[in-house]
């Protein structure tokens, strides 16, 4: 994770727009290889759940990815979590 050492309400705009868009690449880069749960992007990343949450649901909406049926099972309890996946690829 890409960090200025600024609180975001003090970074700079430009700054802030270069984080949120390395962000967002690193997330699709990792979605290319195929469905994943927000929570296991969260770990990749190393971003908050929030931030996830945020960036997910932006991406989504721009209709780059979507939120599959298909239910994963993430972490050390094994709890299923909805799949996200590339938009651009035709998966069941």
């Amino acid at each position: 994770m890409i960090q200025s050492g600024l609180p975001q309400s003090r970074m700079p705009v430009h700054n802030s727009r270069y984080l949120k868009a390395s962000n967002r690449r690193r997330i699709l880069r990792l979605i290319r290889r195929g469905p994943v749960a927000r929570s296991e992007l969260a770990f990749e990343t190393g971003l908050t759940r929030a931030a996830m949450t945020r960036i997910v649901g932006d991406l989504i909406e721009e209709g780059l990815l979507v939120e599959s049926g298909r239910l994963l099972e993430c972490g050390r309890a094994q709890t299923p979590h909805r799949a996200i996946r590339s938009a651009s690829r035709q998966q069941a």
